[in-house]
């Protein structure tokens, strides 16, 4: 990855890791803190497979042109 100089932004994408495809299904429990404090509350997260592959959204009405100009033409 690379860091890139704001003026070279067009716009902004939204990815999502493809969870189905890479079979992630290893769940860990993490504690909720509150005000600083571990709570007895815990949430699930998943541990994602260490694959690079994502869902993009290429309907995103604001971002259309950019994004679709970006991919290659077999997608």
């Amino acid at each position: 990855m690379r860091l890139q100089l704001n003026k070279d932004v067009i716009c902004c994408i939204n990815l999502q890791h493809d969870c189905a495809y890479s079979k992630c299904v290893d769940f860990h429990q993490q504690a909720i803190c509150q005000d600083r404090l571990e709570s007895t509350i815990s949430r699930s997260l998943v541990q994602h497979a260490d694959t690079r592959r994502y869902v993009l959204n290429i309907f995103s009405i604001h971002n259309y042109q950019h994004i679709s100009a970006a991919l290659p033409p077999s997608l």
